[in-house]
């Protein structure tokens, strides 16, 4: 459904930095890695598979992986790939971030952990209500297939109104967990002004 769509597109336009420059990134793989080597990477005017990788590091017993760079970044969204780019998973990055992240590759994204980001452990809580929000939407969506006449439609129209309502109070509700950051900035835009009804 076009409500349930990734963020993106929408966090392209969407950079901002810090004043020291450079991070340190260190990713702890609870499942082995295949390849040698993991990427940082960015979308850039089109989304997912077209992405640029901006930072590349060696995998220490396909277990362990740490970036780091004295160069300023641009903050945004960014991408860690691995796994021969096959996998990936999105994280926020300032410049001047240090943070470390555990993941099993297995189960993304509700693996994820971030230790020192609170901005991006919070992204990761937004991801899994999201996903029962998707989990909801894929039912009434079935629901409606299954309708037998305009009775039943009518219901499930009714319930799939909420649906945009509910989006907005979840990132209202992350708004106010990390205010004044990227992600609070990236969720503000989405939230349409409301119309009145009449």
């Amino acid at each position: 459904m076009k409500y349930l769509l990734s963020l993106a597109l929408l966090f392209m336009g969407f950079h901002y930095g810090f004043a020291k420059d450079g991070y340190e990134i260190k990713i702890n793989f609870k499942q082995p890695v295949e390849n040698e080597y993991v990427y940082i990477a960015h979308y850039y005017a089109k989304p997912m598979p077209t992405v640029y990788k901006t930072d590349s590091t060696k995998v220490i017993n396909k277990k362990t992986a740490v970036f780091k760079s004295k160069e300023k970044v641009l903050g945004g969204m960014y991408l860690l790939l691995f796994n021969n780019n096959k996998n990936f998973f999105e994280f926020i990055l300032d410049n001047g971030s240090q943070f470390e992240i555990t993941v099993d590759t297995t189960d993304i994204p509700k693996s994820l952990s971030f230790k020192n980001s609170n901005e991006n452990s919070q992204y990761v809580n937004y991801q899994k209500e999201l996903a029962q929000v998707g989990e909801r939407q894929n039912k009434l969506n079935e629901r409606m297939e299954l309708a037998k006449n305009e009775k039943d439609s009518n219901l499930v129209r009714e319930e799939m109104k909420l649906i945009p309502k509910e989006l907005k109070q979840l990132r209202e509700k992350y708004i106010k967990l990390v205010p004044n950051t990227f992600l609070a900035k990236v969720f503000t835009s989405l939230i349409s002004p409301e119309i009145p009804e009449g």
